[in-house]
């Protein structure tokens, strides 16, 4: 039931005092496409670093609430402009949530440059490597032009995922191009096309920045992370960190670790966030290992325990030297008179 008051200014005010449940039925959102009303008492705001935005400002003062629960993944702003919450509740870094198995454990990758030619040439030599993927970058223009590389060799590529990722159905296409905004056809053709990238029916989404906050595809196995800042590369890399279906239900090894690939003159390695199972970087025509071999502990312990057990002899020219080296010592006579008063 919502109780409804009328204001003189025109505007009406209106806040819920019961619900009653009906059901399952179409729930909309604030982001749906062209005018609603809604009605609320309290707001919950994802990616609540936007709260701070003029246009969040406004949407408080027409609802009012009694409260705001924000969550956000990347509570901060560039701007150092401060959030409006007076409390955390709970503050869980990922690092911490992929120790204790809440996102998943993952892989980090290195090139050189990041461009469409690189980015593109390491993707087509090892496409069943990276499987389903979203690649960002700063411009349209490149990723009209990594598009256009992969539709290139588009028959090699879909051979080799066919021969080793038969997983990966690719009814539609290799590989779509992904834009914000537009009419309501586009937002219908973008959501079909998200839809097709989460049954495998596409491999690999490319885009600038419309993927990195509410995109949610379990299947994703690899971010390509433009170079940037703390917050977008938090945000892109994130999309990578939801478990794998397969590896979450069924334990399937080949999904254990999603995989993160950024170039070296990136701002903000995600390493500084949280930690890799295992790195990589990009020399010599091939992946070279970074990490550091898991056993070294046990193998410097149990060195030192056989080096301490070994029984060494110096050589009799070292003990004489030592000998001979070894400074007189004279005392004083203990029956000597003392001194006179």
């Amino acid at each position: 039931m919502v109780q409804v008051q009328s204001i003189p200014t025109g505007t009406v005010k209106a806040r819920i005092v019961s619900i009653e449940p009906i059901g399952t039925t179409v729930t909309y959102d604030i982001g749906v496409y062209k005018n609603h009303n809604f009605v609320a008492n309290d707001v919950l705001v994802h990616n609540c670093q936007h709260d701070a935005a003029a246009s969040m400002a406004h949407l408080h003062n027409v609802l009012e609430p009694d409260f705001i629960l924000g969550l956000s993944a990347t509570p901060f702003r560039t701007d150092r402009v401060k959030l409006c919450f007076d409390k955390v509740v709970k503050d869980a870094g990922i690092h911490q949530l992929v120790q204790d198995g809440y996102l998943s454990r993952f892989e980090h990758f290195n090139v050189d440059n990041w461009n469409p030619e690189t980015v593109a040439e390491r993707y087509c030599a090892e496409p069943e490597r990276w499987g389903s993927s979203v690649v960002f970058f700063h411009a349209w223009e490149d990723c009209l032009k990594f598009k256009d590389i992969l539709r290139s060799r588009e028959d090699e590529i879909v051979a080799r995922l066919r021969e080793f990722r038969p997983d990966l159905a690719l009814r539609r296409s290799l590989v779509e191009s992904v834009r914000g905004g537009g009419t309501k056809s586009d937002y219908d053709d973008r959501d079909e096309l998200l839809a097709d990238f989460r049954t495998g029916d596409v491999a690999v989404l490319v885009n600038c920045m419309v993927l990195t906050e509410g995109f949610d595809a379990p299947n994703l196995e690899t971010a390509f992370v433009r170079d940037s800042m703390k917050g977008p590369t938090m945000q892109m890399a994130g999309r990578a960190f939801r478990m794998h279906p397969k590896w979450k239900n069924e334990k399937d090894e080949t999904f254990k670790f999603k995989k993160v690939v950024q170039s070296g003159n990136t701002r903000w390695p995600i390493l500084k966030t949280v930690m890799a199972d295992r790195q990589y970087t990009w020399q010599d025509d091939q992946w070279r290992s970074l990490t550091l071999n898991p056993h070294i502990e046990s193998i410097n312990k149990a060195a030192r325990i056989a080096i301490s057990m070994v029984n060494v002899d110096l050589p009799k020219w070292m003990t004489d030297r030592a000998k001979k080296s070894q400074p007189n010592r004279r005392f004083g006579n203990q029956n000597s008179a003392s001194p006179a008063n």
